[in-house]
């Protein structure tokens, strides 16, 4: 959502704040969107 900015303003910030809570559930697509977001 906050990645590409749907329904919110593009906050990659934010994003990577919400991937990293998820992927620390076990949310594996959060994991992983995470990682691609880090090496950018």
């Amino acid at each position: 959502m906050y990645d590409r900015g749907l329904g919110v303003e593009k906050d990659e910030a934010e994003a990577v704040k919400w991937y990293r809570k998820a992927a620390e559930q076990g949310h594996v697509v959060a994991a992983n969107r995470l990682k691609e977001m880090e090496m950018r």
